[in-house]
């Protein structure tokens, strides 16, 4: 019998209902323990699945000696967990965002590849299938040279409705629009059109919304390519949720666009072709388990990479110099904000 790669996991939030279950879904992982804040949800987990509870992970890493741990606690706490375990040779699966700065990124990465040990992010969108499509799409030249791109992406966050005063609505703990939810985005924009190569930014705050974050993004880009982008975001949006990406080039245009209220099911994408009328495009859908969050497969996806990387040294994406690219950008879209300027990337 194979012998399992034994993970642990810090966070009792998404780790508890986002990244626990997808690791134990896969068969040969082993989930050796997790770490977190104490609650009748994590208690009953842990003791369901025969999980064990800690509420040190330090102790955690020390009594369980993981061979790899996954990491989604607040960012101001991440860098910590993370030093520690790569100093000692712990492979490690990250939330987004990779840390609160540059600087922390930037460490973790150099401390990542001294080590030679497997390092990921949780970027999960491109782990949609309608997505990967929409890739394809681009690649194979279906809409000729990409041109334009108009992305608007709009809903009421859980925190905002709910006036919660938590780090998500924290930018020096990690949160606010631009780092918590945008992290996402300035990756997703370069997993599809390159490198980005100059942006300008305006970032504003609904006068309701709790803690001190921006809740509103406006940004237009320029990528090496040549492609140019508009981007509207808003996290405290009153109205139905949407998210579209209309991709615009001199053979024709496809969106990818969701109504929905999930945040990563409900995409659909259609092609508009010179040569065509409208087409809609079939993929087949991830398996769907209504008994978990339906981030699950889209991190199970990311999960199978890690550990073949880990297992084999076959290096995966999205690594921690993808994490340390979207710091990069967050903190020049921040830059743009305040001096109300271009700047290149």
């Amino acid at each position: 019998m194979a012998v399992k790669t034994r993970v642990a996991v810090a966070g009792s939030g998404f780790g508890l209902y986002g990244i626990l279950p997808a690791f134990q879904q896969i068969p040969d992982c082993a989930a050796v323990g997790i770490f977190g804040e104490s609650s009748d949800r994590l208690l009953n987990y842990c003791r369901q699945t025969a999980v064990p509870f800690f509420s040190d992970w330090r102790a955690m890493l020390e009594q369980t000696r993981p061979d790899a741990i996954a990491v989604a606690v607040i960012p101001r706490y991440q860098h910590d967990i993370i030093a520690h375990a790569l100093e000692r040779g712990i492979s490690v699966f990250a939330e987004k965002p990779l840390a609160v700065d540059l600087a922390q990124a930037k460490a973790l990465l150099e401390q990542a590849r001294a080590k030679k040990v497997a390092h990921m992010m949780d970027f999960l969108f491109p782990e949609i299938p309608e997505w990967r499509r929409a890739k394809e799409l681009l690649e194979q030249g279906a809409i000729g040279r990409p041109l334009e791109l108009s992305l608007i992406w709009a809903f009421m966050s859980h925190d905002i409705k709910n006036r919660i005063q938590g780090w998500k609505t924290r930018p020096e703990e990690g949160g606010g629009a631009l780092s918590f939810y945008f992290s996402h985005v300035f990756y997703n924009l370069e997993f599809f059109l390159g490198k980005i190569q100059s942006l300008q930014c305006s970032l504003m705050r609904a006068p309701d919304a709790p803690g001190t974050g921006e809740t509103t993004l406006s940004l237009k880009l320029t990528f090496q390519n040549g492609c140019k982008a508009t981007v509207a975001f808003e996290c405290a949006f009153p109205a139905s949720p949407s998210h579209f990406w209309i991709f615009q080039g001199d053979g024709g245009s496809f969106h990818l666009q969701n109504t929905s209220a999930s945040f990563t099911r409900g995409f659909e994408l259609t092609l508009h072709s010179k040569t065509a009328s409208k087409e809609k495009i079939p993929v087949t859908p991830l398996p769907s388990d209504p008994s978990l969050d339906e981030r699950v497969p889209l991190v199970k996806s990311l999960a199978e990479r890690f550990l073949h990387w880990h297992r084999d040294s076959v290096p995966a994406h999205p690594d921690f110099a993808a994490g340390l690219r979207v710091q990069h950008l967050i903190q020049l879209a921040r830059q743009s904000s305040q001096r109300q300027e271009t700047v290149l990337c």
